[in-house]
């Protein structure tokens, strides 16, 4: 993970740059995938490290829905969302809330199916 920054320009990519291309130190990230998964470790604590964001975690014993995504848009100047992908279905039917979100540098749906 910590070499997809390095990759090159390749003939073909249409331009794409890799997906943490606009990552920056101190940006703030959350994933919504518990510490006790192993996508929760990856996520919550190793790529914080390799790329020296701040990782949002919690509150524990909230269940997670879209309320707390609201909250988090509203107050915790989040950059880089990682959610379920049932959240992330939900947050396109409320464009109210998908608003909120507009600052943010980079928003996916990953896990589950």
């Amino acid at each position: 993970m910590d070499a997809v920054c390095l990759l090159p320009p390749t003939e073909g990519d249409g331009g794409l740059a890799p997906w943490m291309d606009n990552w920056n130190p101190g940006d703030r990230i959350y994933y919504s995938f518990p510490m006790s998964h192993g996508a929760g470790i990856l996520m919550d604590v190793v790529i914080p490290a390799l790329y020296s964001l701040q990782c949002i975690l919690g509150p524990p014993s909230v269940l997670l829905d879209l309320g707390l995504l609201e909250a988090r848009a509203d107050h915790a100047n989040i950059d880089i969302w990682s959610m379920v992908p049932s959240l992330a279905v939900e947050l396109g039917e409320h464009l109210d809330v998908l608003s909120k979100f507009k600052p943010s540098k980079f928003i996916c749906a990953s896990g589950g199916k």
